[in-house]
């Protein structure tokens, strides 16, 4: 080799010019569709357009099959807001599930 000409760069010249990764910042929670049920109908209006299919149905308690309601996933709902557009009731509300107080806002929306 002639002077003054170096070889390949090694693997350590390589990860030191590397930039350092920037860490990420905690994403905050999004909001979460919740249905009063007290309001809902069961017209299934908001099983029809939810993409990712978090809407279920259940049977009304005083009579099964006939007062159906409908529930939501949490674990599976994105928060697209579609299926808050589209009830026709309103009974569809986006909330943050971090929110204080929101458990008590839950229970009273469940069908008594």
């Amino acid at each position: 080799m002639e002077q003054g000409t170096q070889g390949p760069p090694s693997a350590s010249d390589a990860q030191a010019a590397a930039p350092k990764p920037v860490p990420k910042k905690p994403r905050k929670p999004r909001p979460k569709a919740l249905i009063d049920e007290n309001g809902c109908t069961g017209c299934d209006a908001c099983i029809v357009v939810c993409p990712v299919d978090c809407i279920f149905k259940l049977d009304g308690p005083e009579y099964p099959g006939v007062n159906t309601v409908c529930r939501i996933d949490w674990d599976r709902c994105t928060g697209c807001t579609i299926c808050v557009r589209d009830c026709p009731w309103e009974t569809i509300e986006m909330v943050k599930p971090d929110d204080p107080g929101i458990e008590e806002k839950i229970l009273s929306y469940k069908v008594s």
